[in-house]
């Protein structure tokens, strides 16, 4: 039914950056953890999550509600019958306790710099009234704070720079975003209505409601110029390949580079980030982006591109996912509607040529790592398969 990849901790993240802008997301295709621990998996042991390794050993036991993949070595985990989420290690030693059941996860790429993003919640007085509040900053590995809980919202670090907002003493609405080091100061200073994270040294930026790109001295490379398309949705994405997506409307995508140039003339009714070199693209059909499913995706192909716009894969899937080592799910015969945004067909993997690697068989597929993939099989069960479509453990 959809190319899933860690679904719990992924809602849980969308609901988390609110306050900021987000990418173009798509919750049948998700994406890998950033900094991966090799052979180390979430699986369904036991009645609960446990982790099982490559070889479909059980490493660590299923003692826990859920869990996400490892990252830098550390993973957010909610143990069975506790109210709170912990950080644990590749051995299931718990590090520390997070702050709750519902915010206790935070981006799905948790930890880099040996930071954890985490939140603190406190009381605080307004306009003579008590109101909650929730600030965050980041802790090391041993639960101390290595960045005091000043900022009212954040994103992780990435490329070394954290996204961070402060918000207004009065009504708490956020008033400036910008970037932090990873010891806590500013490197570049919170002048930003709404900002989103690096990625290849550039990120997009939203000043009197219009959207560019600075890179990491603050330097704006791409003037703002372009228009928001839904309140929380960039129009401008992640950049990879020297290129990042462009939404101009609800059903018209393409790419820009990194000196504003867009790419070509061709235009997409949906288009997913560059990676290998590659870029799912759909092809006609109605429908268009918005924050959150169901996208109202009816009818179209899905292809893939090169860097030159060039057609590489001609629009044949019923829904395609982006390329992780050197494989991309794909669904054939699988149908979008207004209230379920995906469901039906089989889903496989097919090589940068286009042919199949695996063939088109299962209900669910996620994204290659370190040589693995979750899929559910047609019996509903949770299965890793290695590169070639052999299982290496299912779920029992």
């Amino acid at each position: 039914m959809r190319c899933r990849r860690w679904k719990h901790a992924l809602i849980l993240q969308v609901l988390f950056a609110l306050s900021f802008s987000v990418a173009l997301a798509d919750e049948n295709c998700f994406p890998p953890p950033t900094n991966p621990t090799p052979a180390l998996f979430p699986a369904r042991l036991d009645g609960g999550t446990g982790f099982v390794d490559d070889t479909g050993r059980v490493v660590i036991s299923g003692r826990y509600r859920w869990a996400v993949p490892f990252s830098d070595g550390v993973a957010w985990a909610m143990e069975k019958g506790k109210p709170k989420a912990v950080l644990v290690d590749t051995a299931g030693k718990v590090l520390f306790t997070g702050p709750s059941t519902d915010f206790g996860v935070p981006k799905y790429d948790h930890s880099s710099h040996n930071l954890v993003l985490v939140e603190h919640r406190t009381v605080e007085t307004v306009n003579n009234m008590q109101l909650p509040r929730t600030r965050f900053g980041f802790k090391d590995h041993a639960g101390r704070w290595k960045i005091a809980p000043d900022f009212d919202n954040a994103e992780s670090f990435h490329e070394g720079l954290a996204a961070v907002a402060i918000a207004s003493p009065v009504d708490f609405t956020v008033e400036a975003a910008g970037f932090i080091r990873p010891d806590g100061r500013f490197h570049i200073e919170p002048k930003y209505e709404r900002v989103m994270s690096f990625s290849e040294g550039l990120a997009a930026f939203r000043l009197n409601a219009k959207w560019g790109v600075i890179d990491k001295e603050g330097k704006v490379v791409i003037q703002p110029v372009y228009q928001t398309v839904d309140h929380y949705l960039a129009p401008i994405g992640y950049f990879s390949n020297g290129l990042a997506t462009l939404i101009l409307d609800r059903s018209t995508h393409t790419f820009i580079d990194r000196n504003g140039t867009l790419l070509g003339t061709s235009k997409f009714s949906y288009a997913r980030k560059f990676s290998n070199g590659l870029a799912a693209v759909r092809v006609g059909g109605t429908g268009g982006v918005s924050r959150f499913p169901p996208y109202d995706f009816i009818g179209g192909k899905w292809g893939y591109i090169n860097v030159k716009g060039e057609p590489v894969i001609p629009p044949t899937f019923d829904w395609a996912c982006p390329f992780h080592e050197e494989r991309a799910a794909v669904n054939i015969g699988g149908m979008s509607s207004r209230d379920d945004i995906f469901s039906g067909g089989k889903w496989g993997y097919v090589a940068p040529s286009g042919a199949f690697i695996i063939e088109p068989q299962f209900l669910e597929a996620g994204s290659f790592v370190n040589g693995i993939a979750e899929v559910k099989l047609s019996n509903r069960k949770t299965a890793y398969i290695d590169r070639t479509g052999k299982a290496i453990w299912t779920e029992r």
